[in-house]
């Protein structure tokens, strides 16, 4: 997954260098202030999604990886892909939870229930039934391999189970976290287009 940064005012700053330098000197300097750009992100990311989400500033890190500037060309302009990987966080595993029993006690419906820490401030309270996993309830067995991670029955039958899970790292900054990822984001490259910008100017004195 990537995201998407609206940079419609980086462009118009773009658009209004192209008359004070070169194209060798533009691409130059863009391809300076995306790059720099691109190094940022994954520290923008690591401050502003654990404001929201029951995550660390290191377990974010690890699922980003490093940016790919391209200068495009035409009406395409320059961009930046930086993939975040990860699939959706285990609840009792990734995200912490609470509710559940050992042995045969945590198949038992109706007797608690299974609260994710997901969202923070906002705990998660799962449903009674997993209605899209096959509509029975879930469940966390303290005493086994399975070490707390809920699950929940995909039938009426004792197997198969699956893992009830929650968001994925990659989707939390296009989610509560967005507002505050693409504000830092923008805010970084309009002042590393002004910089580099400025540094050219003063080599040229």
């Amino acid at each position: 997954m990537e995201i998407n940064i609206d940079i419609s005012d980086a462009t118009k700053k773009i658009e209004a260098l192209q008359k004070v330098h070169t194209e060798r000197e533009l691409n130059q300097l863009v391809y300076r202030a995306f790059s720099r750009a691109a190094s940022k992100t994954k520290t923008i990311l690591k401050q502003e999604i654990p404001k929201e989400y029951m995550v660390t500033p290191a377990v974010v890190g690890k699922h980003i990886g490093n940016g790919k500037v391209s200068m495009g060309g035409g009406a395409s302009g320059p961009s930046c892909k930086i993939p975040i990987r990860g699939e959706k966080g285990t609840i009792g595993g990734f995200f912490k939870a609470k509710g559940g029993r050992r042995g045969w006690r945590s198949l038992r419906s109706g007797r608690y229930k299974v609260v994710g820490k997901i969202v923070k401030g906002n705990p998660s309270t799962l449903p009674s039934v997993m209605s899209h996993q096959g509509g029975n309830p879930p469940f966390r067995n303290y005493g086994s391999k399975l070490g707390g991670v809920t699950f929940t029955r995909k039938g009426k039958a004792r197997l198969p189970i699956a893992k009830v899970v929650g968001i994925a790292v990659p989707q939390m900054p296009m989610n509560r976290a967005q507002d505050a990822v693409q504000e830092n984001i923008q805010s970084f490259l309009m002042k590393r287009l002004e910089h580099e910008h400025a540094q050219m100017i003063g080599k040229c004195r």
